[in-house]
């Protein structure tokens, strides 16, 4: 098998890294070979930075070709992995200009030297570098795909069961969204859209189907899932899923029985004729009858400071 030529070459007193452009990336990049000086005599480091300026020059092909094929969301992770070849996260030029001057000015540092490049072969580098590159809007599916694409560290400590409802839960949720509100760009949800996905859940709750704090959970998957999403994909969006959950109902209060009623029920009345008179039961229940009745006895003013609560 013959070896693998390195991607670096000696010349005029330096070396410089080259690598031919393959056919598939002809028609976004004209030229027959990349060339860029390395700025070093060392040849140890210049394989160091033959390997990095080959990750670059990779990473802005597949920037091109992904721009070429309109591909909007291609595109938009070819400028993402370029910025990253260049050392830096994708950050849109409006929150650049907002920054330190020492970042704006390394970015700007880290742009190719014009009088040496081809434009059209350097455009999808300034604009990863100078996060000029248009976002583009992803739909709901397209979400859910990255969301559980990304999501691997939440369920390492989970068992293949746990994460089966794990996953078939978060499922579910986005799929009843978009079955109410339709597969649109996340960015265009709007509070029309909360509120017809809440009067869903309200019919639903009305008609006796679910209760609200099965329909509070199913928002609460979906609120973590997109910010998780948008988080890791530096997307600024606002969190539609806020303040549209429902009213926890009030909790049914325990039933109280007065020591009378467990008196005339169970000591005098003949609910406990089946049980054998030596019977432990009978005989507990019976004691505290009658514990209850001397207080009654003794202190009727205070009965409802000793009431027994809890048994149905």
């Amino acid at each position: 098998m013959p070896k693998k030529r390195a991607p670096y070459y000696w010349d005029q007193g330096g070396y410089y890294f080259r690598k031919w452009v393959p056919k598939r990336y002809r028609t976004v990049d004209p030229r027959q070979s990349v060339v860029i000086c390395l700025h070093t005599k060392d040849e140890l480091e210049a394989a160091k930075k033959a390997f990095a300026v080959e990750k670059e020059v990779q990473a802005n092909w597949d920037a091109l070709l992904a721009g070429q094929s309109n591909d909007a969301t291609s595109a938009w992770k070819s400028a993402l992995s370029l910025a990253a070849t260049k050392g830096f996260s994708y950050v849109p030029a409006a929150d650049l200009a907002k920054g330190p001057l020492h970042d704006i000015i390394n970015h700007f540092e880290a742009l190719p030297a014009f009088h040496n490049s081809v434009p059209q072969t350097d455009a999808p580098k300034i604009q990863a570098v100078l996060g000029s590159h248009p976002i583009p809007k992803q739909s709901l599916l397209e979400v859910k795909r990255e969301y559980f694409e990304q999501a691997g560290d939440k369920i390492l400590s989970k068992t293949s069961a746990q994460i089966r409802r794990w996953t078939v839960v978060r499922e579910r949720a986005a799929n009843d969204l978009i079955s109410v509100i339709g597969d649109k760009p996340y960015e265009d949800i709007d509070r029309s859209d909360m509120k017809k996905y809440r009067a869903w859940w309200l019919t639903r709750i009305s008609d006796g189907s679910i209760n609200p704090e099965t329909a509070n959970k199913y928002i609460s998957y979906l609120s973590g899932m997109f910010q998780s999403w948008a988080k890791i994909n530096g997307r600024d969006v606002p969190n539609p899923f806020m303040r549209i959950k429902f009213k926890r109902p009030s909790p049914t209060p325990a039933a109280v029985f007065s020591a009378t009623w467990l008196t005339r029920n169970f000591v005098n009345a003949s609910a406990l004729d089946g049980l054998c008179c030596t019977n432990p039961c009978r005989d507990s229940l019976h004691e505290s009858s009658m514990i209850a009745g001397r207080h009654e006895q003794l202190a009727p003013h205070t009965v409802q400071n000793h009431e027994l609560v809890g048994l149905q």
